[in-house]
């Protein structure tokens, strides 16, 4: 059996993070949850708003699950 990288072992968790964000984000705006989708939808260019939050929120899961599954991985190793 081949070793995968650590790099490679990583993407699924990258990869679950920007989708697990990219949904959390969108269901806050449709749901209206704090007043999210009206926040957003006062600023002049509402549509850069949604695609910043969406994008910001998607990068902080993102990033979070690629350092818990790094966590994961190395602890797994040792």
């Amino acid at each position: 059996m081949v070793r995968k990288t650590l790099f490679r072992r990583l993407l699924p968790h990258l990869a679950m993070g920007l989708c697990l964000g990219s949904f959390c984000a969108l269901a806050l705006i449709v749901m209206n949850a704090a007043h999210v989708q009206a926040l957003l939808s006062s600023v002049d260019t509402p549509r850069l708003a949604v695609f910043v939050f969406v994008l910001a929120t998607s990068s902080l899961f993102s990033v979070a699950t690629t350092l818990t599954g790094f966590l994961f991985i190395t602890m797994e190793e040792n």
